[in-house]
C-alpha cells in the first residue's frame, strides 16, 4: 500500500508537543509494520522548510527511505495546472488541492488532520482519510 501524507502528519510526528503526536506515532508504527509505502514530494520538502522542520523531516525521511518505505516522486505540471483551476473555483488552498491530486495520480492513500483535505476530496472525488479512520483496523 502506498500513503499520501499532508505536512501536517509530519509535524505531528515531528513535534512531541503536538496534540496528534501519539497518533502520528501509531501511524508510522503501522506503516513501518506492515511495509507500507510513504510517498513524498517537493511540496513537503517546501512545507517543512517554511515551518521550520526540514532539518528534523529530512532525517526521519531518509531513515524510512534507507528501509524501503518511503519514496519521492514529482508533482506533475497538469496536476499544478488542475490544482490552480479548481482553487479559483473553490478557494480552499491550491498546496492542499495539488497534495490529493497527486495522492490520486498516485493510487496513494491520503492522510491528513486539514478539514479542507475532505472538501477537496469531495470534489475531486477521491477519499482521504483521518487518523482515526486509518488507525482502526
Amino acid at each position: 500500500m502506498k500513503f499520501y501524507l499532508d505536512t501536517n502528519i509530519w509535524i505531528d510526528y515531528l513535534n512531541k508537543k503536538r496534540t496528534n503526536h501519539s497518533n502520528a506515532i501509531k501511524l508510522f508504527n503501522k506503516i513501518k509494520r506492515k511495509n507500507h509505502l510513504i510517498l513524498i514530494t517537493e511540496l513537503h520538502i517546501y512545507e517543512t522548510k517554511i515551518t521550520g522542520y526540514y532539518n528534523s523531516f529530512e532525517k526521519i525521511k531518509n531513515e524510512l527511505w534507507k528501509q524501503g518505505l518511503c519514496k519521492g516522486i514529482k508533482i506533475k505540471k497538469e496536476n499544478r495546472i488542475k490544482a490552480i483551476n479548481l482553487n479559483n473555483k473553490k478557494d480552499l488552498g491550491v498546496a492542499d488541492y495539488l497534495h490529493l491530486l497527486t495522492a490520486l495520480k498516485e493510487k496513494a492513500i491520503p492522510i491528513s488532520n486539514d478539514k479542507h483535505w475532505k472538501k477537496i476530496s469531495k470534489i475531486i472525488n477521491y477519499n482521504s482519510y483521518s487518523y482515526k479512520e486509518i488507525l482502526t483496523d
